[in-house]
């Protein structure tokens, strides 16, 4: 029998103007290893979920909070549940021994919707669209490189590890993404329906063809072939953890990524880091040190699309104690080769982090940072993003799982899951949600084991194409550690540029800076700025190691070759404004 699951996790405030009393949902979970299709195989729908929120202006003493489920064909019932910590509620259709089951005499598309209702009407509600039907079958295809790109899956062509496809009813998507599972996919479907199959992850090439219409299930033969460019294209992640003053486990994680269709055979990465403060002591892989810079080789990089293959550079470090808590640590995270990479723009990556004495060991973190508070980025990038959790309780947690809301300003069709600490089922719930699932991964609390209490989740998505000036991109993530209540990260702020956003980087086309990565001689362009500049470059320390007048000139060179390799910020001051810019010394 296959069942129904309502998947979904919104977050709508709902307060109303000067009230003082206003109820949201906040999570709508369920459990994956029982399933993730939006539609039923014998006219009975099985709701695998719990439903959870906040209510704010109640009496949790005498106050309840009301759940009405509607099936869709004009039945309902309603539930109640209590308040805990005067403003959190939460509803498990498990009672137990079995789940709700709701049986319907029809076939057909239905929305199932579930009302949250405060003492005083207030109400909060979510819908889910599923399909019930009476029988199921199977739906089949592959996935294939098409090699002489004439949309035929010939005897010689290869699979195509990446292919991902949906399955549509009636303009709704009711299945999560099917993969390629080694020989094909399948697709359990309803019998009776027409669907059309509609194919994701196509970013840097296109499938032929990218739709296909299903009139009658069971059937066979829907292949998708990919056509791919012969391109590379080098970018990578930086996060980093744990930079506290005499701390002997930080680290920078880089991932590289080669997000087009041509391998790369030998390449080399690059970490700049402050090495005053910073002593690394080891890596994943094998690397070398040239003064502040780490430098790693790798071979036989493939195609992110066409067989998942990534490079590691974690590298733990011994922090100085006389680091000074409130100062930052700067990285620069550069890949090569740069000759025949498509795009690089993309090939070095920034992160700043602050020195302290703590931090949330459960939290979100984002590549490109961005400059400024409101993390400032050019548009059309890919976005890389960690999620990091640690069982911070006083018990092994037997199941963790992860529930992320991404925004809406990304193309969900190129996401991909690059990394995790543990074995992790992935899955879509909603159009930008996705579950992130540890089943069995027993973590053992912080107190017994602080290092492998630790555990983390790594993925890509680009941003859809041509975003306009000033959008922002907000991304925040549910942690769950068994059945308790979520732990609720920091949400990511990314702003793609605007020329009037932040003074920094007002008419930034006027200014540019080249070559940069540089041996430390460069040129600095100065547009259509007016002719009355001060130029100063300060190091990562915020320290001036250079500053000179410039008068009546649009051209300027600056020579750091006797200054330490790293990052260096070259703030230029004028009547008009101030602008920063980075430059790399190597």
């Amino acid at each position: 029998m296959k069942k129904i699951l309502f998947v979904l996790l919104l977050a709508f405030s709902i307060t109303a103007a000067n009230a003082q009393t206003s109820i949201s949902i906040s999570t709508v979970m369920y459990d994956s290893i029982l399933g993730y299709n939006i539609y039923s195989c014998d006219k009975t729908a099985t709701f695998y979920y719990s439903i959870g929120g906040m209510a704010h202006g109640y009496n949790p003493i005498t106050d309840s909070i009301t759940i009405n489920l509607q099936f869709g064909d004009g039945i309902d019932t309603n539930f109640k549940t209590n308040l805990v910590n005067d403003s959190l509620f939460g509803f498990s259709f498990y009672n137990g021994l079995d789940y709700l089951h709701h049986h319907y005499a029809n076939t057909g598309g239905v929305d199932i919707k579930v009302y949250v209702i405060a003492p005083d009407g207030k109400k909060d509600s979510v819908v889910q669209y599923s399909l019930i039907g009476d029988t199921c079958d199977y739906i089949t295809g592959a996935f294939y490189h098409d090699m002489n790109n004439n949309c035929l899956f010939d005897g010689s062509e290869t699979a195509y590890w990446d292919g991902k496809v949906s399955l549509w009813f009636n303009n709704h998507n009711i299945t999560r993404e099917i993969g390629w599972n080694g020989t094909g996919f399948g697709i359990y479907a309803p019998v009776g329906f027409a669907y059309d199959l509609i194919t994701t992850n196509n970013v840097n090439g296109i499938y032929c063809p990218s739709n296909q219409h299903v009139n009658t299930v069971p059937s066979s033969g829907y292949n998708f072939g990919y056509h791919c460019g012969n391109n590379f294209d080098l970018t990578s992640d930086i996060y980093g953890w744990r930079f506290k003053p005499g701390a002997t486990d930080a680290y920078i994680q880089g991932i590289v990524t080669n997000f087009d269709c041509l391998a790369v055979n030998n390449g080399k990465v690059k970490l700049v880091y402050d090495n005053t403060l910073l002593t690394p002591t080891s890596s994943y892989n094998p690397y070398t040190i040239s003064g502040d810079t780490i430098i790693w080789d790798f071979i036989n990089l493939n195609s992110f699309y066409s067989n998942a293959s990534n490079f590691y550079t974690k590298v733990n470090f011994t922090v100085s104690p006389l680091a000074q808590l409130g100062n930052q640590l700067c990285f620069t995270l550069i890949e090569f080769p740069k000759i025949g990479d498509i795009d690089t723009n993309n090939n070095t990556q920034y992160a700043c982090y602050t020195i302290s004495n703590s931090w949330d060991p459960n939290d979100k973190q984002v590549t490109p940072q961005g400059e400024g508070i409101n993390g400032y980025i050019n548009n059309n990038q890919n976005m890389f993003y960690t999620i990091r959790f640690q069982n911070t309780g006083n018990a092994s947690a037997e199941n963790v799982y992860i529930i992320d809301t991404l925004d809406s300003n990304l193309d969900m069709g190129t996401f991909g899951k690059i990394n995790s600490s543990h074995y992790c089922n992935v899955s879509l719930l909603k159009t930008n949600i996705v579950k992130y699932d540890f089943p069995n991964i027993n973590l053992p609390d912080s107190g017994t084991n602080q290092q492998l209490s630790n555990g983390y989740v790594t993925y890509s998505v680009r941003q859809k194409p041509n975003l306009a000036i000033a959008t922002q991109i907000k991304n925040t993530a549910y942690i769950y550690f068994d059945y308790n209540p979520a732990v609720v990260t920091n949400t990511t702020l990314n702003t793609i540029k605007s020329p009037t956003s932040i003074k920094e980087i007002k008419n930034e086309n006027e200014i540019s800076i080249y070559p940069n990565p540089s041996s430390g001689i460069f040129t600095l362009a100065l547009g259509n700025l007016c002719r009355n500049q001060k130029v100063e470059v300060l190091n990562s320390y915020g320290q001036i190691v250079y500053e000179s007048a410039i008068e009546n000139k649009t051209f300027a060179t600056i020579d750091l070759s006797r200054q330490a390799k790293g990052m260096y910020f070259i703030k230029v001051k004028s009547e008009q404004g101030v602008w920063i810019r980075k430059v790399i010394v190597e």
